[in-house]
């Protein structure tokens, strides 16, 4: 039988098979999308299919990484611009949109794509 350590290695090969396979792809933002309400489960957020990383703590919320078309992408002069766009989409709560930015890093976590797969099971592609 395995061991926690095992799965522990087994959770950090998946994350690190996420963050290689998402690198080198150029994203145009970086989303927070919350929930008004608790009783709304990932199965419901990953319809949408905009939803790269579901984490429940303190709260339901998604993060995700979008691309856009360069038709698409050209409707959008601010992240402000998409996240209103995006809102209108987005009836279950907030939601918040900036442009990505790949050298941003926190210090715990480390870059976006990284926090996304913190949990890769949560993880949604599409």
């Amino acid at each position: 039988m395995g061991t926690r350590d095992d799965a522990q290695a087994l959770i950090a090969k998946a994350r690190t098979a996420w963050v290689e396979v998402w690198t080198p792809i150029r994203w145009d933002y970086w989303l927070t999308l919350t929930w008004r309400t608790e009783r709304l489960a990932a199965a419901l957020a990953n319809e949408h299919r905009l939803v790269l990383g579901f984490h429940s703590d303190p709260y339901p919320h998604a993060h995700g990484l979008v691309h856009l078309s360069r038709a698409r992408r050209a409707t959008f002069l601010t992240a402000d611009e998409f996240r209103d766009w995006l809102h209108g989409y987005w009836a279950h709560g907030e939601v918040w949109a900036q442009t990505y930015d790949p050298t941003k890093r926190h210090p715990e976590h480390g870059g976006a794509i990284e926090y996304l797969a913190r949990d890769p099971g949560s993880v949604v592609w599409g």
